[in-house]
């Protein structure tokens, strides 16, 4: 029987979820402005103020691995 040699595979996961955590306000944001019939520009200004807040909730919850990303989106 052959065993996979998985070493630091808690560290990928940990990785994995928090790179979905950073991504999740965005893609919330897309299919808001994408499920819109009449796009106005309070409606974009909104969606852009919202998910800067919460992208700077995330900051704030001390990321390990995808501070560079959220620094790099806002």
């Amino acid at each position: 029987m052959v065993y996979l040699k998985l070493q630091n595979i808690e560290a990928d996961v940990s990785l994995l979820k928090e790179c979905s955590q950073v991504r999740a306000p965005i893609a919330e944001a897309l299919d808001t402005m994408q499920g819109e019939s009449q796009d106005y520009l309070g409606c974009l200004l909104l969606t852009i103020a919202i998910t800067l807040k919460k992208l700077r909730e995330r900051m704030a919850q001390q990321l390990r691995f995808c501070n560079p990303l959220v620094d790099a989106i806002i």
